[in-house]
């Protein structure tokens, strides 16, 4: 379970001033092979705060978060798609 990542900070006054959340996945199953520095053993996954907080949960597990997000985004794209995610203005690629 990822714990922790879900809860409604008191200093934030609405979902649109939060901006996504990135969850990063290592995916290396053999420890000869681990290497965290290797973004091609991670899978990310990003969620508009909104989407994240529909969950109503102050934890909530890695299928969630796939459901939720859709296919891994790959490391070299992630960035924009943080970005295209975000509510905010001024935050978007568009």
């Amino acid at each position: 379970m990822l714990r922790g990542l879900i809860r409604e900070s008191p200093q934030l006054t609405g979902l649109a001033e939060c901006g996504p959340s990135t969850f990063g996945v290592q995916t290396a199953r053999e420890r000869a092979v681990y290497n965290p520095l290797d973004t091609a053993q991670w899978e990310f996954y990003v969620l508009p705060h909104p989407a994240l907080a529909t969950l109503g949960t102050d934890s909530v597990s890695l299928g969630a978060v796939r459901a939720a997000a859709g296919p891994p985004v790959p490391y070299p794209a992630v960035g924009d798609c943080i970005r295209s995610a975000d509510p905010r203005p001024g935050t978007t690629t568009d």
